[in-house]
């Protein structure tokens, strides 16, 4: 929340995802989309510092840290650091862009933007995933594949 405020998803790309040629789900194409439907994100960048945070303090007793002490608006990089335990605990930190088997991942920070309890929860992020893999209405240029989402970006996109 601190680092985008509320409203705002913020989305997360592993060099899988920033790579791919399939960058439907990716965080630059979830932005692209939540501007054009009003379901904004913000795209952040996972660093080395992220991945160090979460490393295991003790090698003989952990391997991964999940958390400190403070809340995650009370720690640097508080939004990233989930994102890179994930990837490690789940084991895409192994299926890189160098790896045999590359698994693209887009990790979601919606602490922002599924809104404050006790108010109902907001829905955000679902407009802008449903535009992501939902086909375009009919009527529209489906025979241009510009490599992103269905909606063709500029060419194709809703009015």
């Amino acid at each position: 929340v601190r680092s985008y405020g509320e409203n705002y998803t913020a989305a997360m790309d592993n060099t899988s995802a920033y790579s791919s040629p399939d960058t439907s789900l990716n965080a630059t194409n979830l932005s692209q989309l939540g501007f054009m439907w009003g379901d904004p994100f913000e795209v952040s960048t996972i660093r080395k510092e992220d991945f160090e945070f979460v490393a295991g303090k003790v090698r003989s007793q952990e391997d991964l840290y999940q958390s400190n002490n403070a809340a995650t608006v009370n720690t640097p990089r508080g939004h990233q650091f989930p994102a890179a335990f994930l990837i490690q605990v789940s084991g895409l930190g192994g299926h890189g862009m160098s790896s045999k088997r590359p698994l693209p991942y887009t990790h979601l920070d919606i602490a922002g933007s599924a809104g404050s309890y006790p108010a109902p929860p907001t829905g955000r992020p679902i407009t802008a995933l449903t535009a992501a893999i939902a086909p375009p209405p009919s009527g529209r240029n489906t025979d241009q594949d510009l490599g992103r989402s269905p909606w063709g970006f500029g060419v194709d996109a809703p009015s």
